[in-house]
């Protein structure tokens, strides 16, 4: 390219042409500078940069996406198809031999293949003469990148401007007009493609040494996106798309990525994935909307795809599910005018499900982040090693560290952190810095996860060594029963249960300069009206907030954004936060996990494999524990529907049943069950009745009613006085709620216990046992299809034993956040 635009993913991004320093740039920013062939870009932050090659009109020039690193490797495959002759411009990475073959000619119209010697950083052309499918170049000791485009015989066009991809057997794509695919196989491959329309699949023949065209059903990408697959590598790329004259790629399904961003105002962008990604836009000057893309075809092969028109220069688009982008520039500054382009994109510093704006990332999950010494040296690997670095993991490397004795420590089996590592702070005498002036001027978002392990007031994880007014940030606990956001005489608290109850979870606090502040932990919220943002912001400090006052616990992770989540970004933190830190699939002894907010599991037919739609059949409800069961119907049909912001499987004289096989259900046959702990989820659609919320009839039966006739929670053990335990129910038939049914028969005593929410409802001293043989486990009955439990069932756990107060900690906390539990 000759004018080349650059767009710019992160704020304070340094950057370099061609070695010589430029002006540093923030997220969105689009600048426009002269290139030639050749020259490389290099920043400390992700970007995106395409330019036009030529100028003039339609066939005297083209836009071409530069080459990321992502792009190369040492085998490839492409096609020429018009406009000869061909010219390949290749950049190697290492010194080595390139050679180029295939079923036409070389330049000057000499045989294939032909070899050619490459070094290192030194950028060179190759020039081919056919039209052909199937052209190769590869290398046995060099990575390189490479792209293309058509002069024509007078070498005075510049048509199908476009990078080679690395070769795959699974692309997504738009036809436009047409797709062209090639391959390099003699003899050519066969293989299949998907619509987003598509019920089934259509079969396709590959030729070597020439093209197969799909049709599309409309120009620049208005046509339904494609998903093609074969046993073989193969090339595929759109094909006159009725301007402009040029051509693009199609994605690797593998190549995906998360963000991208266009570097010119945008006729349009297409976007295509095999999973219904939701796709925020960001807009230079800080407007946000989001869109998803859709199907209509039912094919579980089928793509997703989107359109839209008129984007401007610096718009990034991110979502938390890999897709693939295209665009058309709608100007001829530092673009071509009308002709479509594949984007390259990046998927964020690691595996946060959103990146825009993130200042700053502390994991303590990552050992590699976690050093003894303030320079980051000297990795920290053993509980009690102190902390004096930990490393940021944003694209901003605003470490924390501790020069003086006053450091934390590193604990690297925290219980209730699902047994990962967690920063140890004694209460304010050990702490760490960073600098906080970043929150200066700006909406935040900041993210915790954290154990307290007393009942101090000021038990703050992050906070400012001194401040006034809005000049600093403090994140933490005010009192026992009090969580915190606040700046410093502004503050913001949400009454919450005490640390004896509560010790373990998420916190976040969130400032939005147009609606005010609010503030989470573990499902409680407050809010105020208060939309200050914070100026002259002291010292940053971790495990402490003004003065000496700090924390007396584990820290497992800081997340800070520059800007205010939309409720939907701070729900895709929460289920990423926890999904790291309280998995139920950390606690052993699991025999069954059912999940109504996972529609991955849950389906509309007896055979698992159609999932169900949102109002939808479940005739098959798929175990996540691990062990493979499927709860399949049994009487009536259950439905997996919304209610709130989730979707549960609602049972209204329905019941399921997980068949015995050879195991005996959930439970091992031939085997005694001297201890159970049962978790549901449920909101019961009737005060009272004579149903059952599960039933297993080993023994005496093991059975649990929420509520029975009398409005009891029950639990039956073998079915005798010792195994059984009833008081009030005490629910309601508007909430949901967490309940905990406890029996344990073993040598330590006889113990029983139901918990609803984190209150303990009754216990006693007695229980019993039961005898596992090949029974039949019920899910909304006993079996008899005339006990049923009318109820919105959202999770249930099932273990063969009693769980530990930090399994029962991270299952809680789990619940709660996933469920916003009261």
């Amino acid at each position: 390219a000759t004018d080349t635009n650059v767009v710019f993913f992160e704020d304070n991004t340094t950057w370099d042409y061609d070695g010589v320093p430029q002006t540093a740039a923030n997220a969105g920013d689009v600048v426009n500078i002269a290139t030639t062939a050749g020259k490389v870009i290099t920043a400390d932050k992700p970007f995106f940069v395409a330019g036009r090659l030529g100028s003039g009109g339609n066939t005297s020039k083209g836009n071409i996406a530069w080459n990321p690193p992502d792009w190369a490797g040492r085998d490839f495959q492409f096609n020429g198809t018009r406009n000869q002759e061909h010219v390949i411009g290749i950049w190697p990475f290492e010194t080595g031999t390139i050679t180029v073959d295939g079923p036409g000619n070389g330049s000057p119209g000499g045989a294939l293949p032909q070899a050619y010697a490459a070094t290192a950083g030194v950028y060179f052309e190759v020039r081919l003469d056919s039209n052909s499918g199937g052209f190769t170049m590869s290398s046995t000791n060099a990575d390189f990148a490479a792209f293309q485009y058509s002069e024509d015989t007078g070498n005075n066009r510049v048509i199908d401007a476009m990078p080679i991809l690395p070769p795959s057997n699974d692309y997504l794509g738009f036809p436009s007009n047409s797709g062209q695919f090639s391959t390099a196989k003699v003899g050519g491959t066969s293989g299949n493609y998907w619509r987003s329309d598509a019920n089934t699949n259509t079969p396709i023949s590959i030729p070597y040494g020439s093209m197969f065209s799909v049709s599309g059903n409309g120009s620049q990408y208005t046509s339904m996106a494609i998903r093609a697959t074969a046993p073989d590598f193969f090339n595929v790329r759109s094909n006159a798309d009725g301007d402009g004259n040029d051509s693009a790629p199609w994605m690797p399904k593998a190549m995906m990525r998360k963000r991208y961003a266009i570097n010119a105002v945008a006729e349009w962008v297409a976007f295509t994935s095999d999973k219904p990604a939701t796709i925020q836009v960001f807009v230079p000057g800080g407007g946000q909307s989001s869109f998803t893309l859709t199907k209509t075809g039912s094919d579980p092969m089928a793509p997703y795809y989107a359109y839209r028109t008129g984007d401007v220069a610096g718009t990034i688009f991110e979502s938390n599910t890999r897709f693939a982008a295209w665009y058309e520039p709608n100007t001829d500054v530092g673009a071509a005018l009308e002709d479509e382009t594949i984007m390259f994109g990046n998927d964020g510093p690691g595996d946060l499900p959103v990146n825009f704006k993130l200042a700053l990332w502390l994991d303590a999950s990552d050992g590699n982040t976690l050093y003894q010494v303030d320079d980051c040296t000297s990795i920290a690997t053993s509980t009690s090693d102190p902390i004096g670095c930990w490393r940021d993991k944003s694209y901003h490397g605003r470490n924390a560290t501790q020069t003086a004795g006053n450091k934390p420590t590193l604990n690297t089996s925290v219980g209730t952190f699902s047994g990962k590592n967690g920063v140890v702070f004694d209460g304010g005498t050990s702490y760490l810095e960073f600098d906080q002036s970043f929150l200066n001027g700006t909406d935040y978002t900041v993210f915790a996860v954290v154990h307290r392990d007393n009942t101090s007031s000021d038990n703050y994880l992050m906070g400012t060594a001194s401040a006034a007014a809005n000049q600093g940030l403090h994140l933490g606990f005010s009192s026992n029963t009090a969580a915190r956001v606040g700046q410093y005489a502004n503050d913001l608290d949400a009454t919450i249960d005490g640390q004896a109850n509560n010790p373990t979870g998420i916190i976040w606090g969130r400032l939005d300069s147009t609606s005010g502040k609010k503030v989470y932990f573990n499902g409680v919220t407050n809010t105020d009206a208060t939309t200050t943002q914070l100026s002259s912001t002291g010292q940053g400090v971790i495990g402490r907030g003004y003065s000496a006052l700090g924390l007396t616990g584990k820290v497992a992770e800081i997340i800070v954004f520059t800007r205010a989540l939309s409720d939907a970004e701070v729900d895709l933190m929460e289920e990423y936060l926890n999904k790291k830190w309280f998995n139920p699939n950390s606690i052993s002894d699991f025999r069954l996990w059912l999940d109504g907010s996972d529609n991955n599991n849950v389906f509309s037919d007896a055979g698992c494999s159609t999932q169900t739609a949102s109002g939808g059949n479940v005739l098959c409800w798929l175990d996540k524990s691990g062990n493979g069961y499927q709860a399949l119907s049994a009487s009536g049909t259950p439905l997996w529907q919304l209610d709130g912001s989730r979707n549960v499987v609602a049972f209204t004289n329905d019941s399921l049943q997980i068949t015995a096989g050879g195991l005996g259900a959930v439970f091992d046959n031939g085997s005694t069950l001297d201890q159970v702990e049962v978790l549901a989820v449920m909101k019961s659609t009737n005060a009272s009745e004579d149903g059952y919320l599960i039933h297993h009839p080993a023994g005496g039966d093991l059975s649990v009613q929420l509520p029975d006739a009398s409005s009891n929670a029950y639990i039956s053990v073998n079915g005798s006085g010792n195994g059984t335990l009833s008081a009030a129910w005490g629910g309601n038939t508007t909430n949901y709620f967490r309940w905990n049914f406890i029996s344990d028969n073993s040598g330590g005593g006889p113990y029983q216990e139901i918990f609803r929410n984190n209150s303990s409802v009754t216990s006693d001293a007695t229980a019993d046992s039961i005898s596992i043989a090949l029974e039949t486990f019920y899910i909304g009955d006993n079996g008899s299809a005339t006990k049923f439990q009318n109820m919105n069932l959202g999770e249930l756990f099932v273990f063969k034993r009693r769980l530990t107060a930090d399994e029962r900690t991270i299952l809680r906390v789990h619940t709660d956040n996933k469920w916003d539990l009261p």
